[in-house]
């Protein structure tokens, strides 16, 4: 899987669920269940993720430091 980079667009906290705004400017949905080590995610923050092959959604998303 190749790791992307992108910005955290919206996270709601209630529906567990967002959208990261690639480096093409596209929207990728993610569930709170694909960040890694349980991190707490705010908008506009910057992540990397990989996007999963067959659901198009993005997983392994980490925090970049």
């Amino acid at each position: 899987m190749i790791r992307q980079r992108g910005i955290v667009r919206n996270y709601n906290k209630i529906e567990e669920l967002g959208y990261i705004e690639n480096e093409n400017g596209a929207d990728v949905l993610f569930f709170k269940q694909s960040i890694a080590e349980n991190s707490l995610l705010t908008e506009g923050e910057r992540v990397t993720f990989c996007i999963h092959q067959v659901l198009q959604i993005a997983i392994l998303i980490s925090p970049i430091d």
